[in-house]
């Protein structure tokens, strides 16, 4: 139950994704930790088969929209909570796992667990992506610096794998000075120069609006780069929506906002825009 994040298809036309609740948990309470499911076509009808419950335990749980498929045939997304219970006043602070397919069955694996010490993000509210190397790149909405009432202002991080492990790095720490964004929420994108962007639900020039940002590696570190900061102004959108924007062939980036934009809507905040980013 809860599906809120859009599916991906494998090679087969299967269709993957995520329920934020449901499964045979019941320590999350009625509504259940959460679920990874497929969905079979075959002779004009949908079949779903439950790939995953999660569990209130160090696999995870509560899922984040968004998961990505490897040549494999794994999946690979992230949970808002469990994976550490000390942490993070008990609930954990999420986890990065990936489902490995063989003999029919499927079995998670978790490849990073965060945990709030002051420097790693925690509660990445969407899964991650690859890079051509088959690094995993994602947000958190949480951890990192010290702003944000010293939860953080959430980061954006790189798993590498190496001889069967993941090895964490932080890219960028976002924080509350009046022009980086906080709270990321929607995934990635990569562009063919390997930049990464995304959004940020707050934080910007305005406040509170949000931004589109643009991070670059360059000798060996990551920089960002704000590319638009949202105002509340009549005409802009503002707060960007956790589904994760689009680049066309010509390098424009394309997403949505939750508020902004007309007020004859009969709502003052406004109610919504799509945008696009031109370089």
């Amino acid at each position: 139950m809860r599906p809120y994040g859009s599916l991906i298809f494998d090679a087969a036309g299967n269709a993957y994704g995520t329920t934020y609740a449901g499964g045979t948990e019941v320590a999350c309470g009625t509504g259940g930790c959460g679920t990874v499911f497929e969905l079979v076509h075959s002779n004009g009808k949908w079949t779903e088969k439950v790939l995953h419950s999660f569990n209130r335990d160090s696999g995870g749980y509560f899922p984040s929209p968004g998961l990505v498929l490897d040549k494999a045939g794994n999946l690979y997304g992230a949970t808002i909570s469990g994976g550490d219970l000390h942490s993070c006043s008990g609930t954990g602070c999420g986890v990065v796992f990936e489902l490995i397919h063989k003999n029919k069955a499927w079995t998670e694996k978790v490849l990073r667990t965060f945990q709030q010490n002051g420097n790693d993000g925690i509660s990445p509210q969407s899964g991650a992506i690859f890079d051509k190397a088959g690094n995993l790149y994602g947000t958190t909405n949480a951890g990192g610096s010290a702003d944000c009432g010293g939860l953080g202002c959430g980061t954006a991080f790189e798993l590498t794998p190496s001889n069967g492990k993941w090895t964490e790095k932080i890219l960028h720490s976002f924080h509350k000075n009046g022009q980086d964004g906080t709270d990321p929420q929607a995934q990635l994108v990569f562009d063919k120069a390997g930049n990464v962007y995304g959004t940020t639900f707050f934080g910007g020039a305005y406040s509170y609006y949000g931004i589109v940002f643009e991070l670059s590696l360059k000798n060996g570190k990551w920089t960002e780069k704000v590319l638009h900061s949202f105002n509340s102004n009549g005409h802009d959108g503002n707060l960007p929506t956790n589904s994760p924007m689009v680049l066309d062939k010509a390098g424009n980036l394309y997403g949505t906002t939750s508020w902004g934009g007309n007020t004859n809507c009969g709502n003052p905040n406004g109610c919504g825009t799509v945008f696009e980013i031109t370089p």
